[in-house]
């Protein structure tokens, strides 16, 4: 019998293990190739792929969607990616009313774009803490022991957040 496992994770899975949080063993069983797939708030086919969801979610006529609510929909932050999005199709599907989504129609976060406003403040603190890393880093001249010692963390911590923010390790550096 052949089988195909298809597994999706935002998370650094070897991070998990250094961290003792995922067993290593089962990391190499479930390891095999991998797709890098953008986040949907980075791709530049979101017309397309809400089109494409539009026609295959729905079982009968298609949802129509007002202007206002495919622009709100495709400048939404989707922090769920596509799967918050299938949500939200299957949920105004099913809401139904005369076969038109309005803009008030939409879930109240997508009208107001609040995670939006929580993604781009997540991405300037991540900024601000790469440029803090470098910082102390050039200062101490790449010497690991000062920087954690400056830093307050430990040295497997600044690994990870080396690795985290792509940095790489000084032995790599130079």
């Amino acid at each position: 019998m052949n089988r195909l496992l298809i597994r999706a994770t935002h998370r650094d899975l070897e991070a998990r293990i250094i961290e003792g949080t995922l067993r290593e063993g089962l990391y190499y069983r479930l390891n095999g190739p991998i797709a890098q797939l953008p986040a949907l708030r980075e791709r530049s086919d979101k017309n397309v792929l809400l089109e494409h969801l539009l026609t295959q979610e729905t079982q009968g006529p298609p949802l129509n969607l007002e202007n206002r609510a495919r622009q709100a929909l495709l400048h939404y932050a989707w922090p769920g990616n596509v799967r918050q999005l299938c949500n939200v199709l299957q949920t105004l599907m099913a809401l139904g009313g005369n076969g038109l989504t309005l803009f008030d129609d939409l879930p109240h976060k997508i009208r107001n774009r609040t995670p939006a406003l929580a993604s781009s403040t997540k991405a300037l603190l991540g900024n601000a803490e790469k440029a803090a890393l470098l910082d102390v880093l050039e200062r101490e001249h790449w010497h690991i022991s000062r920087t954690v010692r400056c830093l307050g963390i430990s040295r497997n911590m600044l690994y990870r957040k080396l690795r985290k923010h792509d940095i790489p390790p000084p032995a790599e550096r130079f």
